[in-house]
């Protein structure tokens, strides 16, 4: 049998084979797609022969790892003895004695013992304190520094050295790096748990230890049961208790608690009126009346004893008092409790089920109802019991004991239209009709099979015809039920009062059930029954009570439904669905070896296939309850046939039985719970422990196989639709198969444990499946991705059981096949993933390593390509190479992919993957290897350095892929760190004098079409591959890392991965994304940084392990970087880059040390930069006391070094940092700087070899330069954010750099960037010509050229503010070489844009004249279009405002003595008005002084300061306006002249001779206030000190001189030609001829000019011509006015020319000339 199905197998796998390899080439060839253009086809070689190099390896007694083959020990198998085991009376059947075997049966448990799915954190140790600078605040830190000894100074060797850096950076690193990468490793890294034991359900006792009901004159009946109020259903099996001190055992699944609730209910002896008793106040009740009322009570007991009624009720939430959080706890956790119960509830007669789950939800309903007083005290304990009451609502769960019950629940009776009120149902159960009743019933008070009853009584509703009951009735059911076995229900009044001739019990109707449905099955759920008046005729029991039987109904219904009752079987041998019961019982009939005629036999074996057959379509939920016997029942069918008849027949079921096998498998496995792979935990627990090759001990059995071997031959033969189901639930076969393999092979040599058919079996399925899965996924099926993962878990699992080299072959035919689909697939990501995926689970092997075969006869150096064929021209032989599908065949010689076959696969795939566009196929190829590494850290049979350096060669070929890859990486954005610590590029290239253009921004993109179709990786793959280049370069040592990699290359690496791992705040990410989002290319975003690309949220414990894993990272960077060699630029880049960023505080100090140690290892030459100097300067005045010592430390070695090269120190650079560092970081402590500074003439104190050189003398002078710096710069701190106190103090220190031209530059850079900032585009711009003139007189010094400008005075014309810059001083010995054409032309282009856009283009016409000079024609053309633009602005500007002015005032000793009655002129934009000048005052000095603490002054007259309070801050705010004297306004004539150059302001304070501010017009006075500033507005700041001041008293004509001739200057602008405006105008005619206004000129005229001709002066003659002045230029703007108006317009203007006729005619007399007398 097994040869001829073996044979249809190998014909049909023959049908199922693909085309041949080389029909496979020529479809490729013929098929040139644009795939093939990234792809070039290769073929995976086959692996070496795997057991006979292990057995010749053996002897080799040069291998670094000796444990090269798998342990002994490696697999073991357990039979595990059930805890409790179920007695079976002997008289039971076949089906019985079957299903408890299951339960009986030890547990087979086949287990690989090393296996090691705990990937957690196994870092021995890290540091608890892990602080970055951010962290901390100045309060409570030492400002001391601590001198550190210097190896540098001692005679130490360079290994010495180097192994003193090693031992300290070690204290703060981990064991294992990548252990610190946030991903949830144990669903994203582990293999699948290990399936739960079966096991029963959590168990706790309930003792009953005391009850007390006051007054105690009756027994009292308690019953106890679980109820879930949320899913209104009962939990458990009643139980009614005996006495007190009984005790009863619950079952509760392992679930959530909440609204689970213990309910107690109490029944009494049945009475009227039994409850009032216990409703009234008995505490003083009298013995006497104790005794009466029991006399009473025991008075009814002779007749009514065993009749109960409902009493009360109370309820316990379980969640409040077994549970932690509403999760029932583990049985040994679980610890005794007492609950005491005082109050009962009385129980309403017409309460149903549903009130209860009402009232227990709602405990403000149990406030209404009436409590009886009593106690209760009940204890909750582990369970010591065998014996359990039965768990009623538990989830479905395969049975697990021997358990026969019927549970029958009355729930109401109609009885309205009958005379009976006390209604009790007797339930009976009968095997024969109108025979004695069995006794199957569990007594009143009892929970086992022993002292079963006969009958059992509903309790007693008094009075109630329609009563509804909560009774619980449990029966034991005899193990040969039949179809005649059925319940009868009696139902029978109870008389309570005794009178003569009334019997206590009166019958009033019967009813019945059968036990069993038509068609076999156990009957379950509501019945409403009819009532029969009359008693039972023979042969009722064979149906259901129905109208059709000819019998007396009650209430004359034809058989209606009066009597509701709930059937719920629970039973573990007996099923409630008919095909599984009718499958067991024949399967087990034939299995028993049942021998009958052979007719009889025939329909046997019809009936048996089809019960077979039919099995699979019985109810799921009954599947699952008996699925072990059913499950053991199929394999035991599928195993062998059954010959009956002495041998003369057989019966083969095996095809029937697996294909209903396949379609159990499918319905259970989407009815119940996954794993993590997507497998049904339930069955993988059948696997796992039920699962064990068939008995076949009983019944007529003549050959037999495994069940591998068999459940192999019926996959391969069965095609068709079973075939989808049998592929995606092909992980329970595979474990099936694994299990009965290492069941059947028994410790046989590995090589000889499965013959050659055994083998082909497994190829054959394995070729047939590979053909399935790689069909699919070229469909696009994604579910061939889990297909494939349990594919590898069987192949993995192969791997422990057969032969290896055999396994390898199934792997590359495998691969291969998925390789073949490349060119038909539609979806290339799900092959690309399928393959990752396949590799990943053979990697979680235990023993992966090991068939790595990571042994010294092969390793990497000497099996794979050299790095002179791979790294040759900086790795552009590697880079250029085209990747094939194989990814690395240029890369890994034949004999690699050969000999270490599954890792040559990974790094491959890996490759492959990362060459195609695919972010999450990336993803998933890094953590690949993150997750095969994490394995190895973990693994102490690796914990070896030299062994882990071995294992870790063989990956080296990712580190090129990385090299490779690196221009694609995410790049990290730009640190805000480094923004912080130094001058942005724009500035560091200003003093560095390099060129930049902030016009264009501009990059070098020779290389973007090359990388344009480039993958890039996204930032969790950049972490990823960087994360596991640094594991394989950190555990490699320096001669492997050469062997493969140039060390630029690999240090160009190192430094992308410092940038990569820098600690990022999340206020910085949120900042960066503002910043970049908007206007993004699709190229730039794949670049986009985010921080919290790992994590869900940001918390605490997520932030330390973010800056545990960066702090980490630069720690193995740093490792990487000494063990290679620090002997070059690239190692002193990544040191620089590492300080310039937001690094811990361990990495600062490590870094600090292996500077040093570089500048010790290459003594002879200098490695002295700016941003080297920055760095050290910045981390001195750090708040850790460590750092500042290192930092230090390392500075002053730098220092000595350079004076060591060159003989000198270079004191601009270290100027130009301290004075960047200063002004960019406003939180920086100048006390520490200060003090650490002072530090290095210590170091040079104790420096025995320069102490008396001039390198002392040098150090000297140079700390005593920079304190200077500092100090001069503390006070830009005190500032805070006071714009106008901080461009003041930045334009100090510009001034005091005058010295050095560099560092002054810088300043105004700096200053312009705030001035920018705030809006202040004129005061930028002319920062920006000053620079200019700065670079242009530097320049004219050292540069003899007749084209550029003569230096600053070349830009006088623009202001005269700039001849400042031509007095610059020379201190430092500083040469030219910063300064040169382009950096000049870049300033004048920006000066020249900054004054564009402040609307100064008379004067951008004149930074373009000086830049022509300096361009080619081309540019030369450019600058013209740009004069022409400002031409043109100028001629189509109408309205240009410049600024507004205010005077300021400081008054008060809180501003201290440089600000009190200092007084400056503010400079703001010109819409500004007096008010919104005030409100910024009041802000600032709020936010200053507090919001009392202050005072606005708003009057412009001089202030008494013995008025003011001395406490408080007093401003004084004025308006003023440019004052010209009246030489200055004959030439002043446009509005760019009256705004430009302006150095006198004034403002006017009217007054009176008698003191008053204001009087008649010829009493009014004016003062006017005349204020000289230092230098001229506008300039490089916007306020300016007042430096003289003057008055001028007008005399009242002088005042009204000056108010007509304003009113015709008015007039005379709004009616300028290219100025006009209709609006303005009409409103400055009706201001100037209307009434009002046209009495107050009148009024002028009358007050000044009616004077006698011996009066008349030269100020009156003025005003006369003031007023004709007036007058005609009223005319004139009135004929204009006219022109201009609108036709609504028209009777204004009438009005207007009416009022002017008029003022006309009064002033006229007036007007007339006279001559002046001129006194003698």
């Amino acid at each position: 049998m097994s040869g001829n199905r073996r044979t249809f197998a190998a014909k049909l796998q023959q049908m199922r084979r693909p085309e041949s390899l080389a029909s496979r080439r020529a479809s490729i060839q013929s098929n040139a797609s644009e795939l093939l253009e990234s792809y070039i086809y290769d073929e995976i070689p086959h692996p070496i022969d795997f057991e006979p190099y292990i057995m010749q390896q053996k002897h080799n007694d040069k291998l670094v790892i000796t444990d090269i083959d798998f342990p002994v020990d490696d697999i073991s198998i357990e039979r595990i003895d059930r805890s409790c085991l179920d007695n079976v009376p002997n008289d039971a059947c076949s089906v019985v004695k079957d299903c408890v075997a299951v339960y009986q049966t030890p547990f087979c448990v086949v287990t690989r013992n090393y296996v090691n799915d705990d990937v957690t954190d196994a870092n021995a140790h890290h540091d608890n304190e892990l602080v970055y600078e951010d962290d901390l605040t100045a309060s409570n830190v030492n400002s001391t520094t601590d001198l550190l000894t210097l190896p540098e100074l001692e005679d130490i060797s360079i290994e010495g050295y180097s192994k003193h850096l090693t031992k300290s950076r070690s204290k703060h690193q981990v064991d294992h790096l990548l252990n610190l990468v946030p991903f949830d490793k144990q669903s994203i890294f582990s293999t699948p748990a290990e399936p739960a034991q079966p096991s029963k359900p959590f168990r706790f006792q309930v003792h009953c230890s005391a009850f007390n009901l006051e007054p105690e004159i009756e027994g009292i009946w308690l019953s106890i049961g679980i109820y879930d109020a949320s899913r209104k259903c009962r939990l458990s099996e009643t139980w009614y208790v005996a006495s007190p001190g009984s005790c009863a055992t619950y079952e509760v699944s392992k679930m959530q608690l909440n609204d689970i609730f213990l309910v107690v209910r109490l029944e009494k002896m049945l009475q009227p009126d039994g409850d009032e008793l216990y409703l009234r106040n008995n505490s003083n009740i009298s013995k006497d009346e104790i005794r009466r009322l029991r006399e009473i009570q025991n008075t009814f007991k002779e007749r009514l004893g065993s009749y109960r009624m409902p009493l009360a009720w109370t309820a316990v939430n379980l969640a409040t008092v077994l549970t932690d959080g509403g999760v029932v706890p583990f049985e040994n956790d679980f610890k005794a409790l007492c609950i005491t119960l005082t109050n009962f509830y009385r129980e309403d007669s017409n309460n149903s089920d549903f009130d209860l789950y009402r009232n227990l939800l709602d405990t403000k309903r149990t406030k209404k109802f009436k409590c009886i007083p009593g106690v209760l005290t009940l204890q909750l304990s582990p369970a010591t019991q065998k014996e359990a009451l039965v768990e009623m609502g538990a989830p479905i769960y395969p049975h697990l004991t021997y358990k026969n019950n019927l549970f029958v629940y009355p729930i109401s009776l109609n009885f309205s239209s009958t005379s009976l009120r006390n209604i009790c149902v007797k339930v009976e159960y009968y095997e024969v009709e109108h025979r004695s009743p069995l006794d199957v019933w569990s007594g009143q008070c009892a929970t086992t099979s022993q002292n079963l009853i006969r009958e059992r009584h509903t309790s007693i509703l008094y009075h109630n015809k329609v009563p509804q009951w909560h009774d619980e009735f449990k029966a034991f059911l005899p193990l040969n039920a039949s179809s005649k076995h059925h319940l009868l229900f009696t139902f029978m009044h109870i008389s309570c009062t005794a009178k003569k001739q009334q019997a206590v019990v009166s019958v009033g109707g019967y009813s019945w059930l059968p036990i069993f449905t038509p068609d076999g099955r156990l009957i379950s759920g509501e019945y409403c029954l009819p009532i029969s008046a009359e008693k039972l005729t023979p042969g009722y029991s064979k149906t259901v009570p129905s109208p059709a039987q000819n019998l007396h109904w009650i209430d004359n219904s034809q058989g209606k439904g009066l009597f509701t009752v709930i059937i719920k079987p629970h039973s573990s041998v007996t099923s409630s669905d008919p095909y599984i019961n009718r499958f067991l019982t024949l399967s087990g009939d034939m299995l028993e070896g049942i021998q009958s005629t052979t007719t009889h036999n025939l329909a046997l074996e019809g009936r048996l296939r089809q019960s077979v057959l039919e099995v699979a379509d019985a109810e799921c939920g009954h599947i699952i309850l008996s699925l072990y016997s059913i499950l053991s029942r199929l394999f035991r069918l599928i195993c062998a046939p059954l010959f009956f008849d002495n041998g003369s027949r057989t019966l083969d079921l095996s095809h029937q039985a697996f294909e209903s096998l396949v379609n159990i498998i499918q319905r259970v496995h989407g009815s119940t719970e996954l794993d993590s792979i997507n497998r049904s935990k339930l069955l993988m627990t059948y696997v796992y422990y039920i699962f064990d090759e068939p008995n076949f001990e009983r019944g007529v059995v003549y050959q037999r196989r495994c069940v591998f071997e068999a459940v192999i031959i019926q996959w391969i033969t069965h095609v068709g639709p079973i075939s989808e189901s049998l592929l995606m639930h092909s992980w329970f076969f595979y474990q099936i198969i694994i299990k009965s393999m290492w069941l059947s092979c028994g410790s046989r040599e590995r090589i000889r444990r499965f013959s050659t058919d055994q083998q082909d079996d497994v190829s054959s399925i394995m070729s047939n499946i590979a053909n399935d899965i790689s069909a699919r996924l070229s469909k696009g099926d994604s579910d061939a991705i889990r297909c494939t993962s349990y594919l590898a878990h069987f192949i993995s699992d192969l791997l422990s059981v057969m032969n290896r080299g055999f396994v390898f072959s199934l792997i590359r035919n495998f691969m291969q096949a998925l390789t073949y689909r490349y060119l038909t697939s539609s979806d290339l990501s799900l092959l690309l993933l399928a393959k990752l995926e396949f590799l990943r689970v053979l990697t979680c092997h235990e023993h992966f390593v090991l068939l790595a075969l990571p042994f010294s006869g092969l390793s990497c150096t000497t099996n794979i390509s050299p790095r002179s064929s791979i790294c040759s021209s900086q790795l552009s032989g590697w880079s250029n190479s085209t990747y094939n599908l194989a990814n690395g065949a240029n890369a890994l010689s034949p004999e690699f992919r050969q000999n270490h076959f599954i890792v040559a696969l990974i790094i491959q795939e890996i490759g492959a993957a990362l060459k195609v566009n695919l972010p999450h196929v990336h993803k998933k190829a890094l953590e690949l290897i993150i997750d095969l590494f994490v394995r190895i850290d973990n693994d102490e049979r690796f914990s070896r350095p030299s062994i882990r350096c071995h294992i870790a060669s063989l990956f080296l070929p990712l580190v090129l892929t990385a090299i490779r890859h690196q221009k694609n990486m995410a790049e990290p954005p730009p640190t805000e760190f480094n923004d912080k610590l130094i001058l942005n590029e724009k500035v560091a290239n200003a003093i560095a004098g390099i060129a930049t253009d902030d016009n264009n921004e501009s990059s070098d993109n020779e290389d973007e079409d090359d990388e344009e179709n480039a993958p890039i990786l996204s930032v969790t793959s950049t972490r990823l591959l960087l994360l596991s280049s640094l594991w394989i370069l950190s555990s490699c040592n320096a001669d492997q890392i050469l062997t493969w990699c140039d060390s630029e290359a690999v240090l160009d690496l190192l430094a992308f991965a410092v940038d990569v791992f820098e600690w990022r705040s999340p206020t910085g990410k949120q900042r960066l994304e503002a910043a970049i989002l908007g206007g993004i290319t699709k190229r730039a975003s794949l670049h986009k940084w985010d921080r919290n690309s790992w994590r869900i949220s940001v918390n605490n414990e997520e932030d330390f392990g973010e800056k545990l894993l960066c702090t980490q990272a630069v720690l193995y960077s740093l490792d990487v970087v000494d063990t290679i060699g620090i002997s070059n630029e690239a190692s002193l880049k990544i040191l620089t880059n590492l300080m310039l960023r937001r690094q811990s505080t361990q990495v600062l100090v490590a870094s600090f040390g292996l500077l040093r140690f570089m500048i010790y290892k290459n003594s002879n030459q200098s490695v002295f930069t700016s941003d080297l100097c920055l760095a050290l300067l910045y981390h001195s005045a750090s708040l850790r006391r460590d750092v500042r010592a290192s930092a230090l430390a390392a500075l002053y070695v730098l220092l000595r070094n350079h004076f060591e090269v060159f003989n000198s120190l270079s004191k601009v650079q270290l100027a130009e940092a301290l004075s960047t560092l200063v002004s960019t970081r406003p939180a920086l402590c100048q006390s520490r700087l200060h003090g650490t500074l002072s530090m290095l003439n210590t170091y040079t104190n104790n420096d025995v070899c320069l102490r008396v050189s001039v390198f002392a003398k040098n150090i000297n002078r140079l700390v005593t330069q920079l304190c200077g710096v500092v100090e001069a710069t503390e006070q830009l701190q005190a500032c805070g954010d006071d714009y106008d106190r901080r461009v003041d103090l930045m334009h100090r220190i510009a001034s005091a750099h005058k010295s050095s031209p560099r560092l002054r530059l810088a300043w105004l850079r700096l200053l312009r960037d705030i001035h920018l900032e705030k809006g202040f585009i004129t005061e930028a711009a002319l920062c920006c010509v000053h620079r200019a003139a700065l670079m242009s007189e530097h320049m004219r010094r050292y540069n003899a050229g007749r084209h550029l400008p003569i230096g600053a005075v070349a830009f006088e014309s623009i202001s005269i503010n700039i001849l400042e810059e031509s007095a610059i001083e020379q201190e430092y010995d500083e040469t030219g070489d910063w300064t040169n054409e382009s950096t000049f032309k870049s300033m004048l282009y920006e000066a020249a844009k900054l004054i564009n856009k402040a609307g100064l283009f008379e004067y951008a016409i004149k930074i373009y004249h000086l830049l022509l000079p300096l361009l080619n024609h081309k540019e030369q053309a450019d600058v013209y279009e740009q004069l022409r633009d400002c031409c043109n602005n100028i001629v189509n500007s109408k309205h240009r405002l410049f600024a507004s002015y205010f005077r300021v005032k400081f008054l008060g000793s809180v501003f201290g003595p440089e600000f009190d009655e200092a007084e400056y002129i503010y400079r703001q934009p010109p819409t500004t008005k007096l008010s919104e000048m005030s409100e910024l005052f009041e802000k600032q000095l709020s936010d200053r002084f507090g919001p009392e603490g202050f005072q606005i002054i708003k009057d412009s007259g001089p202030v008494d300061r013995s008025t003011l309070s001395s406490e408080i801050a007093h401003v004084q705010i004025t308006f003023v306006e440019p004052y010209f004297e009246y030489f200055e306004r004959l030439h002043r004539i446009n509005d760019i002249e009256k705004n430009f150059e302006i150095q006198q302001f004034y403002f006017s304070t009217p007054f009176t001779q008698s003191g008053k501010p204001h009087g008649d017009i010829g009493e009014q006075f004016k003062r006017k206030t005349i204020l000289t500033t230092a230098t001229n507005f506008p300039y490089i700041t916007t306020r300016i000190p007042v430096v003289s001041r003057r008055e001028i008293i007008m005399s009242p004509l002088a005042v009204a001189i000056e108010d007509i001739e304003k009113k015709t200057s008015q007039l005379e602008n709004a009616s300028t030609p290219g100025k006009m405006d209709a609006k303005m105008l009409g409103m400055h005619l009706s201001g100037c001829i209307g009434t009002m206004v046209n009495q107050g000129i009148v009024e002028v005229a009358f007050t000044f000019l009616r004077v006698p001709d011996n009066l008349w002066t030269a100020e009156h003659n003025l005003l006369r011509l003031a007023l004709k002045g007036f007058c005609r230029q009223c005319s004139v703007s009135l004929k204009l006015n006219k022109q201009l108006i609108k036709p609504d317009q028209k009777e204004g203007q009438k009005q207007l020319e009416k009022l002017f006729v008029k003022m006309q005619e009064t002033l006229g007399p007036l007007l007339e000339h006279r001559y002046t007398i001129t006194p003698h």
